[in-house]
């Protein structure tokens, strides 16, 4: 695809909210609309002028959205999983540096 056509397709799925800003184009991720892309105002909630559009007129189909959402899900364990093997991993690498601090003292202990 070339880059004018790229930059048309951006033209033509363009939104600007009520402020006059371009509009994100997100995800929804909640259990009945997962997966569907909508517009909103860029500002944060307390200065936003409101403005909300779903991109598409549709909700997906029902086998979609519980794919979606079960995939969701799945990488949500495997995030905590993630984080949790980093702790590990992090608490082994912070315990050998200790070592090896200990170590290199003791050595500089020998050598003098």
């Amino acid at each position: 695809m070339s880059e004018s056509s790229i930059d048309s397709l951006e033209k033509l799925y363009a939104r600007r909210c009520h402020c006059g800003l371009n509009a994100l184009n997100l995800t929804a991720w909640t259990d009945l609309n997962a997966g569907r892309r909508f517009y909103k105002c860029p500002r944060p909630k307390v200065t936003s002028c409101g403005y909300w559009e779903w991109q598409d007129k549709q909700q997906l189909p029902p086998r979609a959205v519980t794919v979606i959402v079960d995939l969701k899900g799945k990488l949500d364990v495997m995030k905590v999983e993630r984080n949790k093997l980093k702790r590990i991993v992090d608490g082994m690498e912070k315990a050998e540096r200790d070592n090896l601090e200990i170590l290199f003292e003791e050595m500089k202990f020998i050598s003098a």
